[in-house]
């Protein structure tokens, strides 16, 4: 008991002799305990500007503060430094900072075990720094903060257990960096962000079971960084999205089980644009960037009357006609071996404005091996760019070759690029199955079949490659 008696002792005196006639303490002010509150409050009953940080709260890690009452710091309306609310055990609320309007660090409300709202910070408009509320369990509400208008730097809302709105930001407009909602358990919808307009970094929402949709994001315009949406499991409709997301961002939408409609014109956007995806776990219609892509109202700024990919022997010719052009610069022609990542292959210049029907052509001389996935990436003089519908065209030609044919006992199989061979099935000229082996290796004993002449079908890939086959 010694020890704790003599600092806070010092700390009373100090208030006292020192700085009695001080409207504030100089620098830092560190309440750790609800005595230090009350010798505060009684040694600067005037105080309006903490010219530091205000930190309220236990310093040391899993330990708490028996601090409860906040009542009589109410003339308190600037904080140069940081607001830290952390590692209080019987706080309730946080009513004594209602002339707050003003803190040019940082926000964090950490680890509060009983705090159920932060109403008093109703007069709270601008935070400089980060504002975070992180793991206070018993948190049912924000609420309080309605004259919010601005965060400078993060804004983070993580593990709290029993929080079910946000009804806090009901005027917020910008958040500088990112923003993160994630993990909360309770949390039915983010409605009131209503107003917010900007975002400078990542817009994470992840891990909230309860979120049905993303109503209250319609004012967002400018989003600086990735758009996160993921493991929202009850999450059906995004809303009306129209952010700006920069090209290198990333578009990640994963693991929300129920959420089958990803087609916001936003996403369809920067899919088109190239930008960056990672689409997985979510429900059918939003698993694949392909699926997203076929339901967005992709419209080229030419009238297509058809986009055809066929095999020419060793290559694949793309063909397309075009009954008007507005503005068309032309067509960059790109391949992609998965659908995701596009390479261009050439160019075909447009007419710029046409009224009367055009057709056009490109060849692709050397197809991959596998599946080869096409589109048309047009081009407005202004810049703009919209993408065709995707052709796939499987090209195996020269891909499988037989030896020695004929044979009379042992036949070798090479496959380009050693690609594993999944079955082979032998057929007599009548087209009965002779011979099946499903565990291949490159040799395929056939001493047993009679001489003749047979058709082996060799799968690889998925593809069925069929050869003519002569047993002497």
């Amino acid at each position: 008991m010694k020890n704790f008696t003599l600092p806070l002792l010092t700390f009373v005196l100090s208030f006292t002799i020192n700085y009695t006639n001080a409207q504030c303490p100089p620098g830092d002010v560190m309440l750790y305990s609800q005595t230090e509150v009350s010798a505060f409050v009684a040694s600067y009953p005037n105080c309006t500007e903490i010219n530091g940080n205000l930190k309220i709260g236990s310093l040391a890690s899993g330990a708490y503060s028996n601090i409860y009452d906040l009542s009589g710091m109410g003339n308190i309306n600037t904080i140069t430094g940081d607001l830290l609310i952390v590692n209080n055990y019987n706080l309730i609320n946080i009513q004594g900072l209602e002339q707050l309007t003003h803190v040019e660090g940082h926000v964090h409300v950490f680890y509060n075990q009983s705090l159920t709202n932060v109403n008093g910070l109703s007069s709270l408009q601008t935070i400089n720094g980060n504002l975070k509320f992180l793991s206070n369990p018993a948190l049912t509400t924000i609420g309080g903060m309605q004259e919010l208008l601005s965060v400078g730097a993060d804004m983070e809302i993580s593990e709290n257990d029993v929080l079910t709105n946000l009804n806090a930001f009901n005027r917020l407009t910008t958040v500088g960096g990112y923003l993160s909602i994630w993990g909360n358990p309770a949390l039915q919808s983010i409605n009131e962000l209503v107003k917010l307009g900007a975002v400078g970094g990542n817009l994470a929402i992840n891990q909230n079971p309860l979120i049905q949709n993303l109503h209250g994001l319609e004012s967002l315009v400018t989003l600086g960084g990735d758009f996160n949406l993921t493991q929202n499991t009850n999450l059906t409709e995004l809303g009306d999205l129209s952010p700006i997301m920069q090209p290198s961002a990333i578009l990640r939408i994963a693991f929300n089980f129920n959420l089958s409609d990803c087609a916001a014109q936003v996403f369809c956007d920067h899919i088109s644009n190239g930008g960056g995806t990672e689409i997985i776990g979510n429900g059918e219609g939003c698993s694949s960037v392909t699926e997203i892509e076929s339901a967005c109202p992709f419209t080229l700024p030419v009238e297509l009357s058809g986009f055809k990919a066929e095999l020419k022997g060793k290559t694949v010719l793309l063909s397309w006609q075009t009954l008007t052009e507005n503005n068309n610069e032309g067509f960059e022609i790109q391949r992609s071996k998965n659908g995701l990542n596009w390479e261009a292959l050439g160019w075909e210049a447009g007419q710029g404005d046409a009224a009367t029907a055009h057709s056009y052509s490109f060849t692709d001389n050397r197809p991959m091996l596998g599946k080869n996935y096409y589109r048309l990436a047009q081009t407005d003089f202004d810049g703009r760019i919209e993408h065709s519908e995707i052709l796939t065209i499987s090209f195996y030609n020269g891909v499988v070759s037989v030896y020695p044919n004929p044979t009379r006992d042992v036949l070798k199989i090479a496959v380009e690029n050693d690609m594993p061979i999944e079955n082979v099935v032998v057929y007599n000229t009548s087209g009965n199955e002779v011979m099946r082996e499903t565990t291949v290796t490159n040799s395929l004993n056939v001493a047993h079949l009679n001489s003749g002449t047979y058709i082996v079908a060799i799968q690889v890939d998925g593809e069925t490659i069929r050869e003519k086959l002569v047993i002497e």
